[in-house]
């Protein structure tokens, strides 16, 4: 049976896998140099997107090679990547270029394979900001205010549209259910309304235009929260 983190990425793919592509020349460059340097011939998906507020570059690949040998290139500085953390299963990486952050986010499929998550976001602020107090800014900025306490988001996506998109990934050090229980009770205090559907195993909410998707599983470390919110744009 596949694990709840797995489920959870499966459906991420498919909701980014629906929405139109578009492509910025500026971030596609850096892009396409990044994955060369990663020795990546070929990918899954190419969007742009929101990352944590900025616009960015989001490119999907699979590698067939063991994500530890990966890391080990990573470990002898053969690429322009530092270790960032690892995280329920994930690797996070980060790298800052003159233009951009990047990160990249990795999982391992099989034994002799991984995929990865390369974001390309561009330096929109003052370069003279440090770069990784900027990406700290980004994060603070883009938590949800019904969030429980000492959450730590790992990612936050945005799709542009008729019905913008936003997907969040929250890791916290409590309980599946004490976790459930806070997020209802926030919720409720801030008048969303629940639905008697259940959509693939999530807890569905509505307040005026938006509509609200909530996915608790449980973590070796305490429970993950991946939540996507629509909200309908105005018709113009």
């Amino acid at each position: 049976m596949s694990s709840p983190l797995t489920r959870i990425l499966v459906l991420m793919a498919a909701m980014t896998l629906a929405m139109p592509v578009f492509a910025k020349e500026g971030l596609s460059q850096m892009s396409s140099r990044l994955l060369r340097s990663l020795k990546v011939e070929k990918f899954d998906l190419a969007q742009e997107m929101k990352v944590f507020g900025e616009p960015a570059m989001t490119v999907v690949f699979t590698r067939n090679q063991s994500l530890d040998g990966f890391m080990q290139q990573v470990q002898d500085g053969k690429t322009v990547f530092s270790y960032a953390d690892v995280i329920d299963g994930q690797v996070f990486l980060h790298a800052s270029l003159e233009q951009a952050q990047v990160m990249l986010r990795l999982f391992a499929t099989a034994e002799n394979s991984f995929r990865g998550e390369l974001s390309v976001i561009e330096n929109q602020r003052s370069a003279a900001l440090n770069p990784s107090s900027l990406m700290d800014e980004r994060v603070a900025a883009r938590f949800l205010p019904w969030i429980p306490a000492g959450a730590q988001l790992l990612m936050d996506i945005e799709l542009p549209g008729r019905e913008k998109v936003l997907q969040q990934l929250y890791l916290l050090s409590q309980s599946a259910g004490q976790t459930r229980h806070e997020l209802k009770t926030r919720l409720l205090a801030r008048q969303w309304v629940p639905d008697s559907e259940v959509f693939l195993g999530q807890d569905v909410w509505h307040k005026d235009n938006e509509s609200l998707y909530v996915f608790v599983h449980e973590t070796q470390t305490g429970a993950g929260v991946y939540l996507m919110k629509k909200t309908k744009q105005a018709e113009q």
